[in-house]
């Protein structure tokens, strides 16, 4: 498998929209795996690297909802719910359950792609200036004192307790394993950058706004 492309795992009963699926992001450059009921779901994503998982929820052995709630025992990787169930209340319980984003059957392959796309990229770190070095994503696992991160499944441990990480917290924590010993203030702008959600005053920073995390 080419690890410079992003792995896809498809998770569909449905044949041809299984081959549909597997066919059409394969011409968009992924890698992809595929899966028939939740139990193969399952097995799929603990034997590959997966960058996103596309899950149906009317799965045999085990549902989109109950994979789900399984893969998010275990890590934070994107979901893309895809499925005919379309009511505000599924949508509402999907995510709620961790799913990343939600789409209804039938869709265009080319809006699942870009929605794809759009999440990939929403979780891949910008260029970093401050000091030449390999970026984590680049490294097989990186450790601070107890704690270990696996940047290509997105997961850290506390030896060998998993811990959960959001976006946020997983994005921060290897940017400063990488800065090291760089002391910087909180309205760094690349900190500041990608998560501003208000301006907040900085003691010793004059009137740039900062970020509030």
């Amino acid at each position: 498998m080419d690890k410079t492309k992003a792995v896809i795992l498809i998770a569909e009963d449905e044949v041809h929209i299984r081959n549909a699926l597997r066919r059409n992001l394969i011409n968009a450059g992924y890698e992809v795996v595929v899966a028939a009921d939740g139990e193969e779901t399952m097995a799929q994503f603990r034997a590959y690297d997966v960058d996103l998982v596309v899950l149906d929820i009317l799965m045999p052995k085990l549902d989109g909802l109950q994979v789900c709630q399984l893969i998010r025992q275990e890590s934070d990787v994107p979901i893309v719910m895809a499925t005919v169930l379309g009511s505000p209340a599924d949508r509402v319980t999907g995510l709620d359950l961790g799913a990343t984003d939600y789409i209804v059957k039938p869709f265009s392959s080319r809006e699942l792609i870009a929605r794809i796309r759009t999440i990939l990229r929403r979780l891949s770190p910008g260029p970093k200036n401050n000091k030449p070095s390999a970026r984590v994503s680049d490294l097989e696992a990186v450790s601070v004192g107890d704690l270990i991160l696996y940047p290509q499944t997105r997961k850290v441990y506390d030896q060998t307790t998993y811990i959960r990480q959001t976006e946020i917290e997983l994005y921060l924590f290897s940017e400063l394993i990488l800065l090291e010993s760089f002391i910087f203030c909180i309205c760094w702008p690349k900190l500041r950058d990608k998560f501003l959600h208000e301006n907040v005053s900085c003691d010793g920073c004059g009137d740039i706004p900062t970020t509030r995390i």
